[in-house]
């Protein structure tokens, strides 16, 4: 079994939801119950795509607390219809944007956490389809350094982003030797904003949970 992003102790989790995280529990079932019968289109939609993430971690993350079947069965129709998408966002900076990285974040920790449950066609639906989509915003990273997203390390952009892009860098480790390249990359683009505005992600432009929360999980990886 592969060590587990954002979880070092599965058993003892398992125990804390029947007591400590008895109510974080109850939300994530809530949720996940939201997800079952939300529609989801088997085109790429005009609208965001951000919601595939916590679908598909929801639920994967649900499955391995829980081992029923239903919910890994409902992350893979999330998994399997966000990675037929020819690409990922709309409109502005398509497959280089948060979007791109919501998901790839999103893909990349329930490939982490459900490797053991997935067939052999699901792991190379899902490895190819990382690979794919990390290639395309490490190659725009590189060729936009000082301009953009890239490097405005005070931007919640850089963050998810950067943070997208290295947890599948760790995520495929074992299976694409480029991996470890673009979690250098990663590393090396999310760095200065964990400096300079702290790993809580907290600074006067943006203190929201949903950008800081990417760099917490940043500093966790690492």
């Amino acid at each position: 079994m592969r060590d587990l992003f954002l979880i070092k102790n599965l058993p003892k989790l398992k125990e804390e939801i029947k007591t400590t995280k008895r109510l974080q529990f109850y939300h994530l079932m809530d949720q996940c119950d939201r997800y079952e019968v939300m529609h989801v289109p088997v085109e790429p939609p005009k609208e965001s795509t951000t919601y595939f993430c916590q679908a598909i971690m929801n639920f994967s993350l649900l499955y391995i607390l829980t081992e029923e079947d239903k919910y890994l069965h409902h992350a893979l129709r999330y998994i399997r219809i966000v990675c037929g998408y020819p690409y990922w966002g709309n409109a502005h900076l398509v497959n280089v944007d948060l979007s791109a990285s919501w998901i790839m974040f999103g893909l990349s920790t329930a490939y982490n956490w459900l490797y053991d449950a997935l067939s052999s066609e699901d792991k190379k639906l899902i490895l190819d389809k990382l690979i794919y989509q990390s290639d395309l915003m490490f190659k725009y990273r590189n060729e936009n350094l000082n301009k953009g997203w890239a490097t405005n390390y005070y931007q919640n952009h850089n963050w998810i982003n950067m943070t997208g892009l290295a947890c599948c860098g760790y995520a495929i480790e074992k299976e694409w030797a480029f991996a470890d390249k673009t979690c250098r990359h990663a590393v090396s683009g999310a760095i200065p904003p964990v400096v300079v505005v702290g790993i809580d992600g907290v600074c006067s432009d943006f203190g929201d949970f949903d950008s800081g929360q990417f760099l917490l999980i940043f500093n966790t990886l690492l």
